[in-house]
């Protein structure tokens, strides 16, 4: 049995009813590590948000190859997509204080 396996960039049309607004790819091969510390430091950058600043695309990406810039691999990484496009981030902070009646407190995090 042979089973196709489809890389990432084919979701944008593979998949009914939904669509990309930017794709972060390689341009060449890379190893798992260099994949993993650049995808981790992108992610600490567009969720730590300076003072209510949403950063761009573009500026995610900047920002992230620049905390790993040791690493020759990040630049065989690519963001195809328009740079100055800000994701939509939730304006309001929920804090949930109990569930199902019970109060949760600080030993109940984990």
């Amino acid at each position: 049995m042979i089973r196709t396996v489809h890389p990432p960039e084919n979701m944008f049309y593979l998949i009914l009813r939904a669509a990309g607004v930017a794709l972060f790819s390689t341009v060449r091969l890379v190893y798992a590590t260099s994949n993993f510390s650049l995808s981790l430091a992108m992610w600490n950058v567009m969720l730590d948000s300076v003072a209510g600043h949403i950063p761009a695309m573009g500026e995610v990406f900047m920002l992230g190859k620049q905390q790993v810039y040791t690493d020759a691999n990040t630049r065989n990484f690519t963001l195809l997509g328009d740079p100055a496009l800000k994701l939509a981030y939730p304006r309001q902070v929920i804090i949930t204080d109990s569930l199902n009646s019970v109060t949760i407190t600080g030993a109940m995090i984990l």
